[in-house]
């Protein structure tokens, strides 16, 4: 589980419901870390994802609940996660300025804007 949700933090699920299950957070929040120890977590990883932190809180998780019975299934979800996580997203783009080529940062693009078939940034 992240801390910082799309529609809120992520302790507002366990203020409103009781959760029975071991939870892992996954996050780049450190403060939230203490927090996180009182409602059933049993490990808290912080991003990047660090692969041997992964695996040593699925060893945790499944000696805990004495897991095994889905592992192909689960190993398959954490291996989608873990992908999903460390997914690389491009760090600019080449455009065209005239004749001739520029790369621009993503960092210093706000917004695309496209007006009769030009797109400008």
């Amino acid at each position: 589980m992240d801390i910082q949700l799309t529609d809120g933090i992520s302790f507002q699920i366990f203020e409103s419901c009781e959760i029975k299950s071991a939870v892992i957070f996954i996050t780049a929040y450190v403060e939230y870390a203490l927090k996180a120890f009182k409602v059933n977590s049993i490990d808290y990883i912080l991003k990047p994802v660090d692969k041997e932190e992964l695996e040593t809180a699925l060893r945790k998780y499944h000696q805990l609940t004495g897991g095994g019975k889905n592992t192909r299934l689960t190993l398959d979800n954490i291996h989608q996660a873990i992908q999903m996580l460390t997914k690389k997203f491009k760090s600019g783009f080449v455009i065209k300025v005239g004749e001739h080529l520029r790369s621009i940062e993503v960092t210093d693009i706000s917004f695309f804007v496209s007006i009769e078939k030009a797109t400008f940034c």
